[in-house]
């Protein structure tokens, strides 16, 4: 199971337990998520599990909170019910125990296998099923910091449950006060509430008004005449009483006369209600008469005990409620908001809010003061406070207004919330997020999910960026994403998926998209579809993975295939060609039918006026093309195409675009028509580097040709050229040898020497240069491509020791190369014509140890050259001969302290001897006959590297001239090298060697 999965796990049940702020929500969802991520199909969570021992049938006494998936088992939610204690205690466990499920309360039990996960001492979830469900998931593991998470939500979220049902009441009180609030002062503006009552000096009820029988509960008939004590006055009270009444008889005065006092009153039933009283003495008739004003507050005493039962609740909160002025000057604050905030009440009241924020916030706070003062309410407003000590917290607000009596806004409440754990909690989450999206992003991996009930498409970010869609623009459905698919894959794709529905398989395919510029991109889509219990299909869920790269990887690797293939099989043709038109008859077929290109021609440039470039052969889609193409090599708009530009510059052009390379403007039209989206032309050169004709292919594809084709479109060239060549030699060499067959008889014999000379070393010729640049270059460059593709393409896949093999495997083919190079530099130095010339040759030395020494940097060898006198002989062999005589003489001195070399010269009767001289490694003199013949090596590749070609070089080359050579040595006290060459320099020895 791969971590992206996993994580998206964690993701989602993270989601859950920190979105819920109430416990049963919170459960309900938990359980939903961990049965759908585990594969059980019910389950069940009991909190307040007991730690005490079970009863003697080893059960123990729970209430079940949350079921799912079980009938039976849901209709036990909220009741007490008899579990298994060893089902519900222990660590996290995954096992198998029929016996053990077969005591739960359900009446139709299969269930064998169960998932224990408890909650941190909250309590316990339990998922069951039939048969255990089969997971790569390491269930126990994976959920554990979930559970930690989920008991610490299921504190909050009892705090929260529980804050908020008291909220609920008090808010019921205050309701059902306003309510009797309203109704006594409709009361009132009917009538007089208060109860009016009149004694006389005796202490008889002489007026009883109607808001008295309401209060009190007599009629006025009932109380009128009857004495006040008796009537009103409780028990405890009358005493005390009518002692006060005795003196207010006398004088009208007394303790309470002119006061209000608050006191209890007896009701007709019975029962006390608290009253308000205020009397006043009235003298009637020379008698004193008590007025009394009585209230009923009961009400008044019930609001009371509900505002102090509120502001207990308030004090008791653990959100930070605040009084404030509406100018923002707090006026009450209780234990949570010195929790919260650090400050005491002492040090807060009286101060303003704004002390809470960062200076160049405080605007803001003005703008709420000003929305509140306004009547708006503000809810969960998210921001930063900073507290006693400096610290930045994160706090929800629900600021409210306070109206006074009128209706106008006089104060504010806040109530604030911390939430930094929360927000550290989702910042977590978000981090987890983008690590996921990133981690996507990198490895062009994107998620989907489908809701097949409501056709709702939800995409991650990674899809949109590869699909190159802009969300807002995009219907989220399944149609919407068929219609992104490339339209001939559609029914493909649309087939794939339904399949895989309808037989409940994965859906996993490739298939294409059709960028809006009209690019192609491939991905590779995976899908599984989750059903409910009747098999109904509900989602579907997968990943879409962006595979263009490796697709066109391995589209180059077939492509490059192809061409090696073709190289070889115009190689071979190479070797058994007779006829030059049959020659390039069958190159031009190979190329169109072994690689895969559309259309190739080849062309000879003309001498004419318009430099025209005549076809002399071509295979593939023609139709009509070149004969209309008008192909010109002068520097006109028909000559500055690929083939014309080619042929002037000597260097291979291409044109990688049709449609759009200004160049090929006059042939857009007819390319266009017979599929040619691209094309390459490439020079043929004779063996002095002159371009005699051009070969051009076509290809289907816009820029088809990568630096690597184009490398070996060269060499094909090359090759192709020297067959050219070769065939044109021995074309030339036969109608010399049809003119010797025409000379006099008395130079028969001459001639047919001359010709079995010239037959015999054509033959080697033709041998040799087969041999070395078909048969060995061939397989060669075979090995280097491929091994090359390998350490490219395949380096991730290999160990170290592979790589190395590798490495030591191209470095071979190199040596090797440079082997058949030196064989060829062999073979022509026999057959290359000698032209004579003075040579300076004192000159010549000093130049090529200049070029040898500046290859070198690294090098500390020191030259020293006498005057050396001319001679008469060919300046390119000689110069051949003093680059291998000195290369070799900086080589096998490179390990001496103080490396010298000495070049000097011997004036003879005869003959001019030269000689390089050394101070390195040296050799055996009983070798020296080894020295100057071909392959012949003294020294190790670990020690000298080398092919052992130079010295046979130069040996053929000073004979040739009517030289000698020789050398002498010792081992570790360095090397000589002499060439003797005739003074006269009149032409080329008769005994050449051959090899």
């Amino acid at each position: 199971m791969d971590r992206d999965y996993i994580l998206s796990i964690l993701y989602e049940m993270a989601q859950v337990i920190g979105g819920e702020v109430s416990l049963k929500p919170l459960l309900t969802k938990t359980l939903q998520h961990l049965l759908y991520n585990t594969s059980f199909p019910a389950g069940f969570i009991c909190l307040g599990v007991p730690f005490s021992p079970p009863d003697a049938g080893g059960m123990s006494e729970v209430t079940m909170d949350v079921a799912m998936g079980d009938y039976e088992m849901i209709g036990l939610v909220g009741q007490r019910v008899h579990l298994p204690a060893r089902l519900l205690l222990g660590q996290a466990e995954r096992a198998e125990d029929a016996a053990l499920l077969s005591l739960l309360p359900c009446k139709a039990n299969a269930y064998k296998g169960y998932l224990r996960l408890p909650i941190d001492g909250q309590g316990v979830i339990v998922l069951l099923a039939q048969e255990l469900p089969q997971s790569e998931l390491p269930l126990t593991q994976l959920f554990q910091p979930v559970m930690s998470r989920l008991a610490r939500a299921i504190l909050l979220c009892r705090s929260y449950d529980a804050y908020t049902a008291s909220l609920i009441a008090a808010r019921d009180a205050s309701q059902q006060a306003l309510a009797s609030s309203e109704e006594k002062f409709k009361a009132i503006s009917a009538a007089v509430l208060d109860a009016l009552i009149m004694v006389d000096d005796r202490g008889t009820l002489v007026y009883w008004n109607p808001a008295a029988e309401r209060i009190l509960g007599y009629s006025a008939d009932e109380a009128v005449g009857k004495p006040l004590h008796q009537l009103l006055t409780p028990q405890r009270y009358q005493e005390r009483a009518e002692r006060g009444f005795d003196a207010f008889r006398e004088s009208g005065q007394g303790a309470v006369v002119g006061k209000t006092i608050e006191i209890e009153a007896l009701h007709k039933d019975g029962r006390e209600i608290p009253v308000e009283l205020s009397i006043s003495a009235l003298k009637l008739n020379e008698r004193w008469h008590a007025v009394g004003i009585l209230r009923d507050i009961s009400e008044y005493k019930r609001a009371e005990a509900s505002r102090v039962q509120l502001a207990a609740i308030v004090e008791s909160s653990s959100d930070a409620i605040i009084g404030k002025t509406a100018d923002g000057i707090i006026t009450s604050w209780n234990k949570g908001a010195e929790r919260i905030y650090g400050y005491s009440a002492e040090e807060a009241l009286g101060r303003p809010i704004s002390m809470l924020v960062q200076p160049e916030r405080r605007a803001q706070i003005r703008e709420l003061l000003q929305a509140v003062g306004r009547g708006e309410s503000v809810a969960s407003l998210e921001c930063e406070r900073i507290r006693k000590d400096g610290s930045t917290i994160h706090v929800a607000l629900t600021l409210s207004p306070i109206r006074d009596d009128t209706g106008n806004v006089s104060g504010i409440s806040t109530i604030a919330r911390d939430i930094t754990e929360k927000k550290r909690m989702e910042a977590d989450l978000q981090r987890t997020v983008n690590g996921l999206a990133e981690a996507q992003r990198i490895a062009h991996l994107g998620n989907w999910e489908l809701d097949l009930v409501s056709n709702e498409l939800e995409w991650s970010g990674e899809i949109y960026r590869i699909f190159e869609i802009d969300p807002q623009k995009f219907g989220a459905s399944y149609e919407a994403f068929l219609n992104a698919i490339h339209p001939d894959d559609r029914e493909l794709v649309n087939k794939a998926y339904t399949d895989s529905v309808r037989d409940r398989i994965p859906y996993n395919i490739e298939h294409r998209l059709l960028m809006p510029d009209g690019r192609i991109k491939y991905v590779n889509e995976k899908c599984e579809t989750y059903y409910d219990a009747d098999g109904k299909p509900l989602r579907s869920v997968g990943t879409v993975h962006d595979i263009t790269e490796r697709k066109l990887d391995e589209e180059a690797l077939r492509r490059l295939n192809r061409e090696l293939r073709a190289i070889s099989n115009c190689n071979q043709t190479l070797m058994r060609a007779v006829n030059e038109q049959a020659l390039l008859d069958d190159i031009c077929r190979i190329i169109c039918d072994d690689a895969g290109y559309r259309m190739a021609w080849v062309g000879f440039p003309e001498q004419d006026e318009d430099k025209r470039i005549r076809p002399v052969s071509w295979a593939g889609a023609e139709s009509g093309y070149l004969q209309n193409a008008q192909i010109s090599w002068a520097d006109t708009e028909r000559g500055r195409g690929p083939s014309g530009s080619a042929i002037r510059s000597g260097k291979s052009v291409a044109i990688q675009d049709f449609l759009t390379d200004p160049n090929a403007a006059p042939w857009r039209e007819a390319a266009t028509q017979r599929g040619y989206r691209s094309s390459i032309a490439l020079p043929l050169k004779d063996d002095a580097g002159e371009v005699f004709g051009i070969l051009n292919i076509y290809a289907v594809q816009a820029d088809a040709f990568t630096a690597e084709e184009v490398r070996l479109l060269e060499e094909l060239a090359g090759d192709m050229a020297f067959g050219i060549m070769v065939l044109r030699t021995r074309v030339e060499r036969q109608r010399a040898e049809e003119e010797i067959r025409k000379l006099n008889l008395e130079l028969e014999q001459r001639v047919a020497e001359r010709t079995a000379q010239l037959e015999s070393a054509n033959k080697e010729l033709e041998a040799f240069s087969y041999s070395v640049s078909h048969d060995l270059r061939s397989p060669l460059r075979a090995i280097d491509g491929f091994s090359h593709i390998l350490l490219e393409d395949y380096a991730d896949k290999l160990d170290d020791e592979g790589k190395r093999l590798l490495h030591t495997v191209r470095d071979n083919t190199s040596r090797m190369g440079q082997l058949i190079d030196d064989i060829l530099k062999f073979s022509r130095s026999g057959r290359t014509e000698i032209t004579y010339m003075r040579i300076d040759m004192e000159n010549m030395a000093r130049t090529v140890a200049a070029e040898l020494q500046a290859a070198d940097p690294a090098s500390k060898v020191q030259v020293e050259i006498e005057p050396l006198p001319a001679i008469q002989g060919d300046s390119a062999m000689m110069r051949q001969v003093f680059v291998n005589l000195i290369s070799n003489a900086i080589k096998f001195s490179r390990h001496s302290p103080a490396p010298l070399i000495h070049i000097g010269a011997n004036v003879g009767e005869n003959e001019v001897v030269y000689f390089v001289q050394d101070n390195g490694a040296g050799f055996d003199m009983k070798f020296v006959d080894k020295l100057f013949g071909v392959f012949q090596r003294l020294h190790s590749m670990s020690e000298f590297e080398g092919t052992g070609i130079g010295l046979a070089i130069v040996k053929r080359v000073i004979a040739r001239q009517g030289g000698r050579v020789w050398a002498e040595g010792k081992v570790g006290a360095g090397a000589t090298f002499f060439f003797a060459l005739p003074q006269n320099g009149n032409g080329e020895s008769a005994h050449d060697e051959h090899v």
